[in-house]
């Protein structure tokens, strides 16, 4: 067994995983990753696709993984997730 998922077995993922940091610390976070890697960035996801991910059956959060589009270029997949840590892969890629 892997140790992700014994975890999972130990500590089922629920809705109220993650916490608020505030402005201050969030702002230090990023400038922290950009100071180490000299790279930054984000990308913007709608409310309707995060409703959409969120209203699958069983969804209980979102997990986001780093990934490269078609051109090569980078960009994040955001997949639906339920308690047992399974992903939902059941909505349709918005581009």
């Amino acid at each position: 067994m892997l140790k992700k998922e014994a975890l999972i077995e130990q500590k089922q993922l629920h809705a109220n995983v993650g916490e608020h940091i505030g402005y201050e610390l969030g702002a230090k976070m990023i400038k922290d990753y950009y100071d180490k890697y000299q790279e930054g960035g984000s990308q913007f996801v709608g409310r309707n696709i995060l409703d959409q991910i969120l209203a699958q059956p069983g969804c209980v959060g979102i997990k986001i993984f780093k990934a490269l589009n078609e051109e090569g270029e980078k960009t994040y997949v955001l997949t639906g997730v339920n308690q047992e840590g399974n992903l939902l892969l059941e909505v349709t890629a918005i581009n």
